[in-house]
């Protein structure tokens, strides 16, 4: 049968914390065995990462915090991108309105007379 190693559990399920895994095993479609070695080695990885690094649990936090705001952002933008197409939608459909503009035909055209005060010794380069 292979290397098996067999051990005890006792529930006191007047106890909540007992009670709540309890619940958890019999809820489980998983052999208990297999649930109850995954739980145990990620309790104690989690533990050995907050050994060697104080601030995990922190990071944790505010990974599960951003998540949370972008999740908020996300339902927030689907709830308004309906209404915000629809707008859209309408302002397109909406021919524009186009005001002619009077053109104002210039005062008085430009001569040679008018460019006489202007010193073009800068295009020479000099």
């Amino acid at each position: 049968m292979g290397n098996v190693k067999t051990t005890c559990l006792r529930f006191n399920l007047d106890k909540p914390l007992h009670s709540k895994a309890w619940e958890i095993l019999q809820a489980e479609e998983k052999s208990h065995s297999k649930l109850i070695s995954e739980a145990l080695i990620e309790y104690k990885e989690r533990h050995s990462r907050l050994a060697d690094d104080p601030y995990f649990e922190s990071r944790e936090r505010e990974d599960r915090f951003v998540d949370q705001i972008v999740t908020a952002v996300e339902n927030a933008v689907k709830a308004e991108l309906p209404s915000f197409l629809a707008a859209c939608l309408l302002n397109i459909s909406q021919p524009y309105n186009i005001t002619p503009m009077a053109v104002k035909p210039p005062e008085q055209s430009v001569t040679e007379a008018d460019t006489d005060d202007i010193d073009y010794d800068f295009l020479s380069g000099a």
